[in-house]
């Protein structure tokens, strides 16, 4: 099938494919396909998704915009309502959704810990609460501090984005009050995970510059790569998003490798959550708005004789 050009001197093509959950939309999915210059051709095309008109009925308030998993039981997810839901692994390898009951409070921010503890922020008091099962979301701690997001590393430990952007720790305590501790840095994001050799990956995201940050021997040290978004997994794999929606994965040095989909480029995301290398990798797609679990194929490419890791993902 294809399309008309929507500007001038650019082509449009779409692949047609039908959505699996037509009773919610009724409509035609196209896979959005774009090819960037390189070595061997200097023609771009371009795909305009016929949904783009109607983002208000893709972007409903079930659709989930934060991700927050620790183990294949212990994924989660924030819709645009401001409500939380299970997400779980149908039999076909797509990702299904189950209500979280909170006995009417709506939250900002989520965060799953390794054992499967869930943290929450509260909407209208930026406050953390822990999930107590039959529908209880109960305050932390004593020590009233306003938060924006938060990272569970552990049912009692927690990294946090304060309301002024400072990178926080808490240590909840058996005994006594807990208060939470100043890391020294002002990031718009902040990521921890971690349990290999005993070491903890805590990752952020800059304010102004949207640089990673990674806190290392006490000191937040920046990283020449530019993210939206940032997972840090339970085996120390640190993942992101890039500006431009691309998959990249922390190689280990002052690089983050850019994963690619077929070769192309092609796969466009918002966000992203790790609880295991290349395994336990979830992300929500720019053009469907919908959660869609990445996987990783191993392939020969004849042109440049290696081996490459190539993105695969199955939609909702």
């Amino acid at each position: 099938m294809s399309g008309e050009d929507y500007q001038e001197g650019r082509s449009v093509t779409f692949d047609q494919q039908t959505i699996v959950n037509q009773e919610d939309y009724g409509v035609v999915q196209y896979v959005f396909k774009e090819d960037y210059q390189n070595e061997h051709s200097s023609t771009n095309e371009y795909a305009r998704h016929p949904l783009d008109t109607v983002q208000e009925e893709i972007m409903n308030k079930n659709n989930i915009k934060i991700l927050s998993c620790s183990a294949r039981n212990h994924m989660y997810g924030l819709s645009h309502g401001l409500e939380i839901y299970k997400l779980t692994h149908n039999y076909n390898g797509t990702i299904g959704q189950e209500h979280v009951p909170s006995g009417g409070i709506l939250f900002k921010d989520i965060s799953v810990a390794r054992d499967g503890t869930l943290f929450a922020v509260g909407q209208d008091d930026s406050l953390l609460y822990k999930y107590s099962g039959e529908q209880q979301f109960s305050l932390v701690v004593d020590d009233i501090v306003e938060l924006k997001s938060i990272s569970a590393l552990s049912k009692r430990k927690i990294y946090a984005i304060g309301q002024d952007n400072t990178v926080l720790f808490l240590k909840i305590k058996r005994i006594g009050k807990s208060k939470f501790e100043n890391l020294g840095a002002k990031l718009k994001c902040v990521s921890a995970g971690g349990k290999r050799l005993g070491q903890t990956e805590i990752w952020g995201i800059g304010i102004n510059d949207n640089e990673a940050y990674r806190y290392y021997n006490g000191q937040w040290v920046s990283y020449q790569a530019r993210l939206i978004a940032i997972s840090v997994a339970d085996d120390n794999a640190v993942y992101g998003i890039s500006m431009d929606g691309k998959l990249v994965k922390w190689s280990g040095d002052q690089l983050f490798t850019i994963y690619h989909e077929n070769g192309n480029n092609e796969l466009r995301l918002n966000s992203v959550a790790a609880y295991k290398d290349k395994v336990g990798v979830v992300a929500i797609h720019q053009v469907t708005k919908k959660v869609i679990k990445i996987e990783f194929s191993l392939n020969f490419n004849y042109n440049t004789g290696r081996k490459q890791l190539l993105l695969l993902y199955r939609p909702v």
